[in-house]
């Protein structure tokens, strides 16, 4: 009797022991089966923008993972196929790979007698359907998928409290089948998730579980207050998202948490293609939490920002370039902390961080002599090996030979007589009429005794080709943004710039406008806003733009585009927008053809005048101040445009903000 009482507790605390052990099987399968979900709904989508492209990129390198490190995972995706058939096409690329891998492994291993039992598939004894509830359709709508998973292994593991509770929001949630259902049941649901998300004493710490659960609250709470959730835009929406999931991070008590629902809002800003909202995102909110984290978890979080977020970026921001630096020299600062690692160790990994990270970040913003800077680390560290000395050694050679080259992108019209200019600058803009023909091009500039050819043209934007030179012309007025990627010596330069096209005035003259509304004409001429030609000089826009911006280009000049502002404003503020329109705009009907360049920088300029006029509220009485104070500030902030080039006026110019050179 005895006995059998020793065998009987023996068996429960085995059976106390595999409980555990147990629960977490099935929260692995359970975490998987919605990753391959995930897969299918996002490959099946009829429209998919480049996020989504990446994301179903990184979901199946994360099924690919996860199946690595648990094998058994491999036949859930069998059975997962096996019941849903008509899925298969898109796993059995997935599930070749998988049995190419385990045949070279069993190769390898020179083990052919145990291939039967290796190559064995578990056989599932529970059928599953893969048909997707609206609720679940509206959350793999808005998923990320996530750039970082490694902070799960290093903060604490939930309560099984917590896990319980998510698991029970996660069945909840995908049992809703209709808006009806989702308005009874979902801010409950919602409320559940953020109890979990604000709790005070922390405790879910698990970052893709709690992205789960954020994006849920937020979903739930969107879709509820969306009256044209049928016809916004997925990316509307997930603003809505976004800021939803702001709210819930500025609401967050626990230090942890906030850090990981910044996480969260990054890779939302990731998941809609805003890198450069990421990255600021998540710097911006460290000073809450940072120091805060013991130095392993601040160390991964400085490496999401630097390696998932600054080298995401594309070129061009400043901001951006600074904070992906600065991070990659944090972490560095952690790696010369590092007691457990010697100091030959340390070098090679900076060095690496160098080669692939800072002079990456560098090179790609054409920062060059600062990519060469960060390379001479490398190469002087006597502790760094000598293969990765060559690499830093061969990158730098090669930047070298390269800052010998210059690209330049240049445009021509039918004006130019067969010349070319070159667009110097991205701000500015390459004036141009619709239906005019136009060419650009893109060329190397380089020592005459090199020979040095693109690998590739790639234009992109309002006009997509593959040729070094083409002409073209808009049939639809507004700006047009390009860019120019070109490939040579192994780097890839990008040149952005915009294109302005306006519809050349067509109808009535200013004179015959004037005489249609003769009462608002009277009126005009009375406050000297227009008059003949003779006599424009004693305007009021004339006399106080020349007083203004004396010497800054009266033809075409800062001085030019404030007039016709502030010529714009004055009418706009006495007889409305029209009238102003119709004046002004008819100023231009009859200029000739050459002049298109003025005559597009003219009608930007009035229409900026207009908007100001509507934008700020005017003084009573006769008071000018409150146009002119705005118009100053309007030429300021460069929402006015000029010509880059008063010399050769008309032939070859590019229209350039007023607060530029």
């Amino acid at each position: 009797m005895k006995n059998n009482r020793l065998i009987f507790i023996a068996m429960l605390l085995l059976l106390f022991k595999a409980l555990p052990v147990l629960a977490s099987e099935v929260e692995l399968v359970s975490d998987f089966l919605s990753d391959v979900k995930n897969y299918a709904y996002k490959n099946q989508l009829k429209v998919k923008s480049f996020v989504t492209v990446r994301d179903i990129k990184n979901i199946k390198r994360k099924i690919l993972r996860q199946i690595d490190e648990a094998p058994s995972l491999c036949s859930e995706l069998q059975d997962f196929t096996r019941a849903n058939s008509e899925l298969s096409y898109l796993f059995n690329g997935i599930l070749r790979d998988l049995k190419e891998k385990q045949k070279f492994e069993l190769l390898q291993k020179n083990s052919n007698k145990s291939s039967n039992a290796a190559m064995a598939v578990k056989q599932s004894k529970r059928p599953l359907k893969y048909r997707l509830s609206m609720a679940e359709q509206m959350f793999y709508n808005f998923k990320f998928t996530s750039c970082f998973v490694s902070t799960a292994k290093i903060f604490v593991e939930e309560s099984p409290e917590i896990l319980k509770e998510y698991e029970s929001i996660k069945i909840e949630f995908s049992s809703i089948e209709d808006i009806e259902t989702l308005n009874q049941k979902g801010p409950a649901l919602a409320k559940r998730c953020e109890t979990l998300l604000l709790n005070p004493e922390g405790g879910f710490y698990n970052i893709e579980r709690l992205e789960n659960i954020a994006v849920v609250a937020a979903a739930i709470n969107v879709r509820l207050n969306s009256d044209d959730w049928e016809s916004a835009d997925s990316p509307v929406l997930k603003m809505r998202i976004i800021d939803r999931l702001a709210k819930l991070y500025s609401l967050a008590p626990h230090f942890k948490h906030k850090c990981m629902l910044t996480m969260t809002l990054s890779n939302a800003y990731l998941n809609i293609g805003l890198p450069h909202h990421a990255l600021s995102a998540s710097y911006y909110n460290k000073k809450d939490f940072y120091n805060k984290l013991a130095d392993s978890e601040k160390s991964d979080f400085i490496w999401y920002l630097a390696s998932n977020l600054a080298l995401e970026c594309p070129p061009g921001n400043d901001n951006s370039l600074k904070i992906g630096i600065e991070c990659f020299y944090e972490y560095c600062r952690f790696i010369d902390a590092d007691i457990n690692i010697d100091e030959n160790a340390k070098a090679n990994r900076k060095a690496e961080i160098y080669l692939e990270a800072t002079s990456v970040l560098y090179e790609k913003n054409e920062k060059y002599f600062e990519a060469i800077t960060e390379l001479d680390k490398i190469i002087n560290d006597d502790k760094v090996y000598a293969w990765v000395k060559n690499n830093a050694l061969e990158k730098k050679q090669a930047l070298q030979a390269f800052l010998n080259l210059k690209i330049n992108v240049m445009f021509s019209n039918e004006f130019m007589a067969g010349k070319w200019k070159v667009i110097d600058k991205p701000y500015k803009y390459v004036p141009l009429l619709t239906g005019q023909k136009f060419k650009l091009k893109v060329e190397l500039e380089q020592p005459t005794e090199s020979n040095i050819q693109f690998d590739s043209v790639n234009w992109y934007g309002e006009i997509q080709t593959s040729e070094p030179e083409f002409e073209f012309s808009f049939v639809e007025q507004g700006k047009k943004q390009l860019r120019v990627e070109a490939s040579l010596l192994g780097k890839t330069i990008t040149r952005s710039f915009a294109i302005y096209v306006k519809n050349k005035p067509e109808g009535l003259s200013d004179v015959s406008f004037a005489k249609k509304y003769p009462i608002e004409t009277f009126k005009a001429l009375s406050k000297k806003l227009i008059g003949a030609q003779t006599m424009v000089e004693e305007l009021e826009p004339f006399k106080w733009a020349a007083e203004t911006y004396k010497n800054n280009g009266s033809h075409n000049g800062i001085q030019d585009a404030a007039r016709h502002a502030y010529w714009n404003c004055l009418l706009t503020r006495y007889f409305g927008e029209d009238y102003a329109k119709g004046i002004t705009d008819g100023h231009e009907v009859n200029a000739s053809l050459e002049l298109f360049a003025e005559v597009i920088m003219d009608l930007y300029n009035n229409e900026e005048g207009r908007q100001i006029a509507k934008k700020h509220s005017h003084n009573v009485g006769n008071d000018y101040s409150c146009c002119r104070s705005a118009v100053i500030n309007s030429v300021e902030n460069g929402s006015t445009l000029c010509f880059d080039d008063l010399v050769n006026l008309n032939k070859d110019a590019l229209l350039l903000p007023t607060n530029e050179k």
